[in-house]
């Protein structure tokens, strides 16, 4: 019976506890997404490389701390510094930054390039905290890779040395030459129809032959160099990818020049390439001429409107949006839910401004771009920008600066109270905001109040059954005790008595019976004697 008890209350609590605990977990749970991305610099063998590192949050969400290894190729680079970095041997440790709703953190991780190859900087394990603690869910993890030389290893562009030396006029190699190295790239202006190339062969007797080098048409050319030896046996090949600009064939220091990008008080450089994954939906991938120079881009569905990765002197680089139109930069900020994400953009030249607006510098996701506030609000409440969402559709928007939410800025141009019915719109959604809170806080007390009870219940159950199981133990206990004594109890008659003689109250019914016997023999009930001689 015990054990009957004790499945049974096995059972019971089983259940109880695993529909509370379902109760509190199927409570809605949001996890804050992070991505961790590198940029894929190039470097020659002596020189400092600066690998950048962007960590960010989908949709926004400020990053509280984080705890970041990365492991490197300690054979093709060496670490110098690093923001919040600290390490070496191949292995490094980064930690969160401190910084204020900051929904994205840049690193600057500088090494110094040892020799020719290919080096890599990857993620061997990141945990990334939102500003309550909570870890948050790692969505893409990157990696960089360093090209030293312009070489990697001889399957990514390198062979057994071909070539002692190689050159061409106009136009300079890029990166420098390397006999190992077998792929560069070169600009020339309009002007050039013709390069002439420099080859000498590392084999004595080996035999040189240049092809691509003539008729050179605007636009992308390849010139091809290839080595044999004295009985024809290739010995290897290289390439020239050979961009023909319009204007003049720029130097290495007009080119370099041609990349700077001054924003502020802050003169960048635009990269060649950075992670894609940094693109956000609504932009793809495509190589782009900026200013004669062949970068990555992302272009989106304006084709005017370019996001380009720059880099500051430190190293540390970010996303900027590039209008060719107005030939003007500004920060990558984009504002609200991945799903339904604006990006801020330059206002056009033609776009007229809200009369109700006055011009302001705003601070969207740690960013700082040109936008408005309003005349009565004065920014206390919200703010406007200029921006294109998804679907390439450019508007005045409105962020509300205490929820932290976006809408369409509208204004009413009759009534005069445009800015009246932003802030009722806005009172509105701090309202549903508020009730989204505070259901998810009864939803939380409901399960709690379940998982109390649930416990009392379980308590007051076991202690009841205990008293129950002591109960009929004692009850069977005595039990035991009474038949105990029950065996050892006397005869009540003792072995010498006569126990055929009847007792004395048995006397008198015994006596009725036999004179009735008698009477229906015919004799007389008063004949003691035949009474007295009946044998009881």
């Amino acid at each position: 019976m015990n054990r009957m008890h004790s499945r049974y209350i096995s059972t019971l609590r089983t259940l109880i506890l695993s529909a509370a605990i379902s109760g509190i977990f199927s409570l809605p749970v949001f996890a804050m997404g992070v991505k961790i991305s590198f940029n894929d610099p190039t470097a020659a063998p002596g020189e400092d490389v600066t690998v950048s590192m962007h960590v960010s949050s989908d949709g926004g969400t400020a990053l509280g701390s984080a705890d970041i290894m990365l492991k490197y190729d300690a054979s093709i680079l060496e670490f110098v510094s690093g923001d919040n970095a600290e390490g070496g041997a191949g292995t490094l440790h980064l930690t969160g930054q401190a910084t204020t709703d900051a929904s994205e953190w840049y690193y600057g991780i500088h090494f110094k390039a040892l020799k020719e190859g290919s080096g890599s900087v990857t993620v061997t394990s990141a945990e990334v905290y939102d500003r309550d603690e909570k870890i948050a869910e790692l969505t893409h993890q990157g990696s960089a890779k360093v090209t030293v030389g312009g070489g990697a290893s001889q399957s990514e562009g390198t062979q057994s040395a071909a070539l002692s030396s190689l050159s061409m006029t106009p136009g300079e190699l890029k990166p420098a030459f390397s006999p190992e190295t077998t792929s560069y790239t070169a600009t020339v202006g309009d002007e050039v129809t013709r390069i002439a190339v420099s080859a000498v062969p590392a084999k004595s007797g080996a035999k040189v032959t240049v092809s691509g080098n003539e008729d050179l048409k605007l636009g992308e050319n390849t010139i091809t160099i290839r080595v044999a030896d004295e009985n024809g046996a290739e010995l290897g090949s290289y390439a020239i990818a050979v961009t023909k600009q319009e204007g003049l064939t720029p130097t290495e220091q007009e080119e370099q020049q041609s990349k700077t990008v001054k924003i502020g008080e802050t003169s960048y450089q635009v990269a060649d390439s950075f992670d894609e994954s940094l693109l956000p939906s609504s932009f793809t991938a495509e190589t782009y001429n900026y200013h004669g120079n062949s970068v990555l881009s992302g272009k989106g569905k304006d084709d005017n409107l370019r996001l380009m990765y720059l880099l500051a002197e430190g190293g540390a680089g970010n996303l900027f949006l590039y209008d060719a139109t107005a030939d003007h930069w500004t920060p990558y900020v984009e504002v609200g839910m991945s799903a339904r994400a604006v990006t801020a953009i330059p206002l056009g030249k033609d776009t007229p401004v809200p009369s109700d607006l006055i011009p302001n510098r705003l601070n969207l996701n740690g960013k700082t771009v040109d936008g408005w506030i309003g005349k009565t609000d004065n920014g206390q409440n919200f703010c406007v920008f200029y921006g294109m969402n998804a679907e390439g559709e450019k508007n005045f928007y409105r962020f509300d600066l205490s929820e932290k939410t976006i809408q369409r800025y509208f204004t009413d141009a009759s009534a005069g109270d445009g800015e009246k019915e932003a802030l009722e719109a806005s009172e509105l959604q701090r309202t549903k905001a508020r009730l989204r809170r505070r259901t998810f806080e009864l939803y939380a007390a409901v399960a709690a109040a379940l998982a109390a009870a649930a416990a009392a219940l379980l308590l007051a159950f076991r202690t009841r059954t205990e008293r129950t199981g002591v109960s009929l133990k004692q009850d069977w206990e005595a039990k035991e005790e009474l038949e105990v004594e029950a065996e050892e109890v006397p005869d009540a008659f003792d072995d010498d008595r006569d126990d055929t003689r009847p007792m004395p109250q048995q006397e008198a019914p015994l006596r009725e019976a036999v004179g009735e016997e008698k009477a229906d023999a015919g004799a007389s009930p008063e004949d003691d004697d035949d009474f007295e001689t009946i044998d009881l």
